[in-house]
């Protein structure tokens, strides 16, 4: 069984539409029998009922989903926080690997100090997409 998790974004829209996304990805791979989403109050749980070792399937899929759908370049256009002048900068490219990584485990959701003002995630660098980042998660407790 594969276990994927929303990121507990804080907004509940964004959320269904990420577990949408998840779920779609598992019911292109393996068929839409196997494939449950499971509102945890707050974020959701999209099970896949597969072994585990057809995660290469998952992950072919889901790359094959991201390429087709973020090639566009009306994507950066509509993304609120990103102005449209820098929305011409943002790296695109064919060979860019994505992953369900981020999506096997439950976040953890640390609280940061008052002197900071910019999120932990694992880029150092936030670039032009401060607005959307910080639109669209919880980044102060």
């Amino acid at each position: 069984m594969i276990t994927l998790y929303t990121p507990a974004t804080g907004f509940p829209d964004l959320e269904a539409k990420i577990a949408y996304g998840l779920a779609r990805v598992g019911i292109e791979t393996f068929g839409m029998e196997r494939v449950a989403i499971h509102d945890e109050g707050g974020f959701y749980r999209v099970v896949i009922d597969v072994d585990e070792n057809e995660s290469g399937k998952l992950d072919k899929t889901f790359n094959l989903i991201c390429r087709r759908l973020l090639s566009s370049s009306y994507i950066p256009f509509s993304t609120p926080g990103i102005s449209g002048r820098s929305a011409e900068s943002i790296p695109r490219t064919a060979d860019e690997i994505f992953s369900l990584d981020d999506y096997k485990s439950m976040l953890f959701n640390a609280e940061n100090r008052r002197s900071e003002n910019v999120c932990r995630h694992r880029n150092s660098s936030v670039g032009n997409i401060i607005g959307f980042a910080t639109s669209t998660s919880y980044h102060h407790k």
